[in-house]
């Protein structure tokens, strides 16, 4: 029934489907559609995060709108919590 959810008015801006290749290295990929490289303006050399959640949805965003300074920032969730500084 419309509006039990709390969530009116929400909808999918866009939804591209992409297909998983093996590359040469033997690991799965895939390329970023041309949608999301504009909305998060990525460019070569950019970092991109997956985040799994419990409902089982998946988020796709950018290093640039991140707290992450390099794919080997391991201490995230400390600075996120004030316990530390970059």
């Amino acid at each position: 029934m419309a509006g039990e959810s709390g969530r009116e008015g929400q909808g999918i801006e866009w939804s591209v489907p992409v297909l998983v290749r093996r590359n040469a290295e033997g690991r799965l990929a895939a390329e970023i559609p041309d949608a999301a490289v504009a909305l998060f303006e990525i460019e070569e050399g950019d970092v991109v995060c997956f985040t799994a959640f419990a409902s089982g949805a998946v988020e796709f965003w950018s290093i640039k709108k991140s707290p992450y300074t390099s794919l080997e920032d391991t201490g995230v969730a400390e600075r996120i919590g004030g316990r530390v500084k970059p």
